[in-house]
């Protein structure tokens, strides 16, 4: 979601009063994309559950993988 900002692009701004106007001195206002910081709240659960399941899924899988193989080969070697 990009948001739009405006700013003076001479950097000088004046507040002429409080209660009427602000006047950009050395330059003109213009709009420049503003992408908001990241929060929490537009994360989907859904996908952070898939997310969640891949990666127990990527770490899981080789582990068992592995200790089934040692459980094979100790039944083959004869070790307990």
């Amino acid at each position: 979601m990009v948001d739009y900002v405006v700013i003076c692009s001479g950097g000088n701004v004046q507040h002429v009063d409080p209660f009427e106007y602000v006047r950009c001195s050395g330059g003109t206002w213009t709009t420049v994309e503003y992408v908001p910081p990241f929060d929490v709240s537009q994360l989907d659960p859904a996908i952070i559950s898939q997310a969640f399941g891949v990666g127990f899924m990527a770490v899981s899988f080789p582990i068992v993988f592995a200790i089934g193989v040692s459980t094979i080969l100790n039944f083959i070697r004869g070790k307990p």
